[in-house]
């Protein structure tokens, strides 16, 4: 196992790394250093909570909490609905609740010019237990009609290239905290792997939720779209883990499972490389930038009106 203190050290240090590589993306109009931070410390936070529910949902479904060799051993149609069903959906979903916590803190509660996006409803046994402990039994939960929509009303949110990097910092975050597991379970030397593909590849699923914000930041009409665009962060993370783990059992395939996660991630490299080509581009403070050569000032954090063009 090593040394804790150890292991702790060099299982930050790729989320580190990758977080300062994804903050100078942001060229023209850098986000508060603090806000950054504090998503990629979301980000590790809420990978715990992701860490339990996928524990409950596996032991429900193999009667068992299985690691990671042990789900090679799940049989094919089994591994297809853990990964597309349980892992993707899950992981996305927790990083995505840790720029909601840091961007909108304070949910906008019943805002009718907000098109809901993820609405949070109880079950109704649920729903039923905490009414009996409220004074007004007929009110509406107010969880029941939070919408993430509201980030979009955080002042720093305000050029496209904003939304894939927090959406980077909470991956980061999440991956870093899963990088650290991994190191204490097969020890120091799966840093390198974890480094160079597992890390950045979180980023990779994250953005394109990410670039999602990014397209409701430049076009608000398309806000109600998150949710597609989040679902194929989902599905290409499912896709990842599912090409993986249905060939670990068989080790003569395991270079076949690698060479096409290589390949997916090469896939997803390219096409988000374009939407961080196209953030840039169309940034309101970029002419600015350019002919200023300075950031501006906090009493300037406002989102300019500029002309909408599609990508």
């Amino acid at each position: 196992m090593g040394n804790p203190l150890f292991i702790l050290i060099i299982g930050m240090a790729p989320g580190i790394f990758w977080l300062w590589y994804v903050y100078h993306l942001d060229v023209y109009e850098p986000e508060p250093k603090k806000l950054v931070l504090k998503t990629f410390v979301w980000g590790a936070a809420f990978s715990f909570m992701a860490a339990i529910i996928e524990a409950i949902a596996l032991e429900l479904l193999l009667g068992f909490n299985p690691n990671n060799n042990q789900l090679a051993l799940v049989p094919i149609p089994l591994l297809f609905v853990i990964c597309f069903f349980i892992i993707g959906p899950i992981e996305e979903f927790v990083k995505f609740l840790a720029v909601v916590k840091v961007l909108a803190p304070k949910l906008k509660i019943q805002n009718k010019n907000l098109q809901p996006i993820f609405v949070i409803k109880l079950p109704a046994p649920v729903d039923s237990l905490i009414r009996k402990f409220r004074q007004n039994k007929n009110e509406e939960l107010p969880v029941l009609q939070n919408t993430a929509n509201s980030i979009y009303d955080c002042p720093d949110l305000n050029e496209p290239i904003d939304g894939i990097v927090y959406s980077s910092a909470a991956a980061l975050g999440f991956a870093t905290f899963e990088t650290i597991g991994y190191l204490f379970i097969f020890g120091w030397k799966a840093i390198f792997i974890r480094a160079l593909v597992a890390v950045p590849a979180h980023v990779l699923f994250s953005s394109f939720w990410g670039y999602g914000i990014a397209r409701g930041i430049y076009h608000p009409e398309e806000r109600k779209d998150l949710t597609k665009w989040f679902a194929l962060g989902a599905f290409s993370h499912g896709l990842w883990d599912f090409m993986l783990f249905s060939v670990m059992a068989h080790p003569p395939y395991v270079i076949v499972g690698l060479l096409l996660d290589l390949v997916l991630f090469f896939v997803m490299y390219g096409w988000i490389k374009k939407r961080i080509r196209w953030a840039e581009e169309v940034s309101p403070f970029k002419e600015k930038a350019l002919h200023l050569f300075a950031r501006p000032k906090d009493d300037e954090r406002k989102r300019p009106e500029v002309e909408r063009e599609s990508w």
